[in-house]
């Protein structure tokens, strides 16, 4: 038995892959910390760790190239050198010569294996991590240049930052100051929505209770004044704002989870972020549907709708009915008298200030992309928000001072029995399913939303069809590369190297462009081109090795 042989090749093999698996990782790894590091997001001791963070990510799409490279210099190599001849003339064959290749090329694919189920998604969570809470880092940098920093379209000024040690005890990640601060409120159409400035203000960077492995931003404003939706002022003493999530584009991205969790995903789909806002879209629809007979309901049970809106102020609307008069807009009317709003509004010292608007005509207006106040406080999830506009309005204030206006709106505003907390708590099948029970009786909005969620949920089906193909072609490719790669390296013995790893890197590449092909193939269209697609590179791989060695075996 060719033993001897067989634990030199064996070490030189690995030792040539080795080098070239570390140059091409850095490469690509420097590559990937380029761009945060340019835009301010890492230091350069944060873009440092970064590239550590990345080399094993990278492993997945470097290995298959180093392998090949490898395996074509060493057996190249040993082949201009005649050591192949003269094992050959020794009764070694050809095959026996491989054995090195091959068992490399097993060893490597299942590397590939292990990485992409354990190792590579646990670090592109450390990097993510380290991304997010350096969104801190980013605010300080925009601030300390004289700019309002931005997330998720709440933008905040501030003449100072300064960074703190967080309480002790306290599970927050990352702490600061900030004085003489002014918070701006955007929608989504860049339009302001609320503002404040105060003298002092304090972000915080803590995991999400509900997952620790998520981060949540927390605001807290001290000492100051802010808009209210009406167009009042509200005195702020200490006031939290509602909390943030930092986006996680790792987590909302199935080709970040492993095996076991991709097999979980088709079970719940809910967990990627881009599929539970189409589901809350779709739940938002169902309650437009319902909203008729829940006003109805409450007029008809006492006489007024009760509505809440931001900064704990309470309303209460007298009226006899609620007609729609179009998509989202309802007119609210009291016979033979105008409709009477009462206003509960709290006061510094925690009283109740109740105020009374008598007015000809009432609108109540379904508020779209939600209208969130930077004020509302309450995290209890989505809920539907109105615009109530009054027309020809009296005001009675407590001190008996009446005022008179045109027109006076009310913006931000809920149910206090939201018919949405109902079908938000339910999952995106339930949904589906109760669209299917309601059949023919379903809006078009609604069917079209049904269809979106079904449509969504479909592609993320063979998205994770598709990174699981994926992951699997890579792992078959490096062993393909390596295997072809010694093929080539004694079958060109009489050419120069970098000609013979051309003659592996063309099929490499070639295996590789059409894994992805068929990878985007699966996901875009359908599994049944997707997945041939994305295996014919690899079979021609194969085909190309098999072909090579029945032309070196007749040599």
């Amino acid at each position: 038995m060719p033993r001897t042989l067989w634990r030199y090749t064996f070490v030189e093999l690995w030792r040539v892959v080795l080098i070239c698996t570390a140059v091409l990782v850095s490469v690509i790894a420097f590559a990937a910390s380029a761009k945060p590091l340019a835009e301010g997001s890492l230091s350069p001791l944060g873009a440092i760790r970064f590239m550590l963070l990345a080399v094993p990510p990278m492993l997945a799409y470097a290995l298959p190239f180093a392998a090949g490279f490898g395996a074509s210099l060493v057996y190249h190599r040993m082949a201009q050198d005649n050591e192949m001849i003269a094992a050959h003339s020794g009764g070694i064959s050809h095959r026996k010569l491989l054995v090195p290749a091959v068992v490399s090329g097993v060893l490597l694919s299942g590397g590939v294996v292990v990485l992409n189920e354990w190792i590579i998604p646990r670090f592109l969570h450390a990097m993510e991590r380290m991304i997010t809470q350096d969104v801190a880092q980013i605010m300080i940098n925009q601030i300390d240049r004289g700019q309002a920093a931005e997330l998720n379209n709440v933008m905040i000024y501030a003449d100072r930052i300064d960074r703190v040690d967080p309480p002790e005890g306290s599970s927050a990640r990352q702490m600061f100051r900030l004085l003489r601060v002014a918070a701006v409120q955007l929608d989504d159409e860049r339009r302001v929505v609320s503002d404040a400035t105060v003298q002092r203000a304090w972000i915080v960077l803590a995991p999400d209770p509900a997952d620790d492995s998520s981060t949540r931003c927390l605001i807290h404003l001290e000492d100051g004044v802010g808009s209210r939706s009406d167009g009042g002022l509200q005195r702020i003493g200490g006031l939290s704002l509602k909390p943030i999530p930092i986006p996680d584009a790792f987590k909302d991205d199935p080709k970040f989870l492993t095996f076991g969790e991709l097999r979980a995903l088709r079970g719940d789909p809910d967990e990627m972020g881009f599929v539970d806002s189409v589901r809350v879209r779709l739940a938002e629809r169902l309650a437009l549907a319902d909203l008729r007979a829940t006003l109805e309901n409450e007029l008809t049970a006492g006489g007024r709708l009760s509505l809440r809106g931001d900064g704990g102020r309470r309303f209460e609307l007298a009226a006899d009915f609620a007609r729609r008069h179009s998509s989202g807009v309802w007119f609210l009317g009291r016979e033979g008298g105008p409709v009477q709003l009462r206003r509960y509004e709290p006061g510094e010292d925690g009283s109740l200030r109740v105020s009374i608007d008598r007015a000809r005509e009432a609108w109540l207006r379904v508020e779209q992309g939600g209208g969130a106040s930077v004020w509302d406080t309450d995290d209890a999830g989505p809920a539907l928000r109105f615009t109530l506009q009054l027309v020809d309005v009296h005001t009675t204030n407590e001190g008996g001072v009446a005022t008179e206006r045109p027109r006076r709106d009310y913006e931000s505003l809920r149910l206090l029995d939201d018919p949405l907390s109902r079908y938000d708590a339910m999952s995106s099948g339930e949904l589906l399913a109760e669209v299917e029970r309601r059949g023919e009786a379903c809006p078009k909005d609604v069917a079209s939303a049904a269809r979106a969620l079904r449509d969504t949920i479909e592609d993320l089906g063979r998205e994770i069809t598709s990174k699981q193909q994926e992951r699997l072609g890579l792992a078959a490719s490096t062993f393909v590369m390596i295997v072809l790669g010694a093929i080539s390296g004694m079958i060109h013995r009489d050419s120069l190297p970098l000609v013979v790893y051309l003659w592996s890197f063309f099929p490499a590449l070639m295996m590789i462009l059409l894994v992805s092909s068929g990878q985007q193939e699966t996901h875009g269209h359908s599994p049944v081109t997707g997945i041939p697609l994305l295996w014919s590179g690899v079979a021609a791989g194969v085909l190309i090795s098999l072909f090579s060695f029945f032309k070196l075996s007749k040599h």
